[in-house]
Parts: C-alpha cells; structure tokens; sequence
C-alpha cells in the first residue's frame, strides 16, 4: 500500500506499448514536418544519416494520420484519466534498461530509443505529470523508476516523491 492506495498491477496495452510509441511519433513527426519542410526543402541540408532517416519519414506522414493520431490521443487520455481517479499513480520503469554506452552499434541505440519512447510517451500523450526518481542501480548505473499522476494533480505527485526521497524507501 502507498499511504491510502493500494498497489495493483495492470495492463495498459496489449502490445507493449507500441501505440503509445507510434500515436506519439506520428504526431510529432507531423508537427516536425509542417515546421521544418520548406526550410528543408528550400536549403537540402545534410544531416546524419539516422536525423535525415527520420526526417524523410516524417514527410510521409499524411494529414489524415495526423487525424488518425489524435482520435488515439483521445482514448489515451480517457483512459489514464479512468485510472488515475481519486488520487492514484501510476508506476512504470522511466528506460526499458541503463543508458547505452559510447559506441553502442547505432542499430541498438535505435532499439533502445524506440522502447524508451514507448515509455515516455505515456505522460506526453496523456498531458499528466511525471516524476522520475532514481530508486535503483544496476550494473552500478542508476535506474529510475516513474511516477504518473492524473491531470492537476502536480502538486500531490512532486509531495509523494519527496516523501519517497526522504524515506529512502524503494518501492518495489
């Protein structure tokens, strides 16, 4: 139990998160695209190989997508808000793992990316608040563990973790 709240464990998605991932790409990468295009394609510019990958992606995007992803957002947000009622948190790891070292093959940087994504997406879609608190170490790296409160509830989430800091308690 966290002060009143009892802890339950549930299922947000059954696929891992991956909308959560994809709505909050689509979006961004629409909003990027409608920003940056005729600068783009007005000066070419070079970039990196993996910046000017997404790039191109992100011109790809249509404006029914665009549409498409913010009917998802919707549903998102009705459900966090659902489960977030009367005062609850929501509890996730803040990185699927450590942080990757210097000179990590690019290719599992990108994986590594796209499943931190998949996490932090959650508060951006949703529009709430979260609160990381380093709460772990693995592999003498610290890990971070999440905390996510329903809309207008900033207040309560920063004096939980402040709680938690000072009890020097970890949760799990």
């Amino acid at each position: 139990m966290v002060g009143h709240l009892p802890i339950v464990s549930i299922r947000l998605t059954t696929d891992r998160l991956d909308t959560y991932m994809e709505t909050f790409r689509t979006l961004q990468g629409y909003q990027i695209w409608q920003t940056h295009r005729e600068w783009i394609e007005t000066h070419q510019p070079t970039f990196a190989d993996d910046i000017a990958t997404r790039f191109r992606w992100t011109s790809t995007i249509t404006e029914e997508d665009q549409k498409n992803a913010e009917k998802q957002v919707s549903t998102i947000k009705a459900q966090l808000q659902e489960l977030l009622q009367n005062g609850g948190l929501l509890a996730i790891p803040t990185s699927p793992d450590v942080a990757p070292k210097i000179g990590t093959d690019p290719s599992d940087l990108e994986a590594h990316r796209k499943n931190t994504f998949k996490l932090t997406a959650i508060s951006g879609l949703a529009e709430i608040p979260q609160v990381t608190i380093p709460c772990l170490t693995i592999h003498d790296l610290p890990v971070g563990l999440s905390f996510l409160a329903n809309k207008h509830n900033d207040l309560a989430l920063l004096q939980f973790a402040r709680s938690v800091q000072e009890k020097e308690e970890v949760l799990l």
